[in-house]
Order: C-alpha cells, then sequence, then structure tokens
C-alpha cells in the first residue's frame, strides 16, 4: 500500500474590481493498493484523483455580501485482479456555486445555489457512460429574537449522483462477503429538508433544541 499526496494554496487580495479576494486550491492523491493471495498480487488498486476550487469574494452589494466559485475534479480508478468487483473507470465532475449572506437588525440571511454536471466513464464493452445534471439550493435565517437566544430556519433541496459502486459492480467483495451487484439505469438522488432550532447562547447552560423534516429520493442498492 502507497499513497502520495500533494495540496496547493494561494490567495491574491483585490484581484478584480469589485472584488476582494481570489482563493485558489489544488489537491493531488495517488493511491495504490495490492492485495496479496499466496504471497502473490491478486488484485491491484490505484486511485489518482486531482481537484481545484477557485473562489471570488465580492464586495459588498446592497449590504449582501458572499462568494462565487468553481469546482473541478478528476478521478481515475483501476482495479485488476481476481477480486476486483468493480470495474476500472474515469469520474469527473464540474461545478458552479455561489453562497450570500446578510445582516438586517436582529435577523441574518444566507441563501446558497450550486450547479454540478457529473460523468462516470467505465471501462467494459457492455457498460454505458453516465452523465448527471445535479442541483442544489439552500436558504437559511437566523433570529435573535432577545439577547441570547436565536431561532434558526433553513431549508435545503439536494441531489447527487449514484457513485461507480451503486452503478458497475459485478462479483464477490471478499471484505464484506457480499456479492455485489449494480444497476446502469440509477438515477440521481434527491434529498429535501427542512430543520427549526432554537439556541440560548448564553449563561450557565447552552441549549439547543431542533426539529426538523426530511424527505428523500432514495437510492436502493441490491445485494442478491
Amino acid at each position: 500500500m502507497g499513497q502520495t499526496r500533494y495540496g496547493l494554496a494561494g490567495d491574491l487580495d483585490n484581484p478584480l474590481k469589485g472584488f476582494e479576494q481570489l482563493r485558489i486550491r489544488f489537491n493531488y492523491n495517488d493511491y495504490r493498493h495490492n492485495e496479496l493471495t499466496e504471497h502473490e498480487i491478486g488484485t491491484g488498486l490505484k486511485n489518482r484523483e486531482q481537484e481545484g476550487r477557485a473562489e471570488l469574494v465580492h464586495a459588498p452589494i446592497a449590504n449582501w455580501r458572499g462568494t462565487m466559485g468553481i469546482q473541478l475534479q478528476n478521478r481515475d480508478f483501476s482495479a485488476k485482479g481476481d477480486e476486483a468487483f468493480v470495474p476500472s473507470s474515469v469520474s469527473q465532475s464540474a461545478s458552479i456555486f455561489m453562497l450570500e449572506k446578510r445582516d438586517w437588525q436582529r435577523w441574518q440571511f444566507e441563501i446558497g445555489g450550486r450547479f454540478e454536471h457529473a460523468m462516470h466513464n467505465p471501462q467494459g464493452a457492455l457498460l454505458q457512460t453516465r452523465n448527471f445534471d445535479l442541483y442544489s439550493v439552500s436558504a437559511r435565517s437566523v433570529w435573535k429574537f432577545i439577547d441570547g437566544y436565536q431561532l434558526n430556519l433553513t431549508a435545503t433541496r439536494g441531489q447527487r449522483a449514484p457513485n461507480t459502486v451503486a452503478l458497475f459492480a459485478n462479483g464477490f467483495h471478499v471484505a464484506t462477503n457480499t456479492f455485489e451487484q449494480g444497476n446502469q439505469t440509477l438515477g440521481k438522488e434527491t434529498s429535501n429538508n427542512f430543520d427549526i432550532a432554537l439556541q440560548k447562547l448564553q449563561g450557565y447552560s447552552r441549549v439547543k433544541s431542533i426539529c426538523f423534516t426530511t424527505t428523500s429520493t432514495i437510492i436502493y442498492f441490491k445485494e442478491p
């Protein structure tokens, strides 16, 4: 087993007119794992990932402060050997996002949104490349109705794509002693969440009470 990781980060103040800061992040991860069978390599796993992210913090607009950015990801996964139950694949995603905040009297408001395009490209004559368009939005308000107490209201709607195991697995998983069968026709998962939280922030005791509700369109994974 071996792993190599690199990370780069940099910030630039006042990069453009109307923007206060530019933030750039890049990460690289190379993971290798060989499973031995009677002193021989039975299965070899390789996973290389690159991730880049850039954010722009804009100057206040009508008392709103916020960040917008892009994120790119690339994953090259390879599995070879008798015990490999997931095909080698390349997964990529590109997303744009924004987050805005504003204070007004005893209130704080926050809104956010994200759009992502994700792709899984497996190796195999009978396997198809899958593409997903994913949307996520959120809204949050905080009401400090009296000193030391606040009421939080949060609503979110999010989507995520199935991973390569859920889509393309086909074989016996030795580590869990199960036979895993993926489904290439799986769709994206959508969840809707709403919660209310009452917080006591001062004094000898701190209290937080939460009431929430969640609805989801769930992906089911078959293990026959």
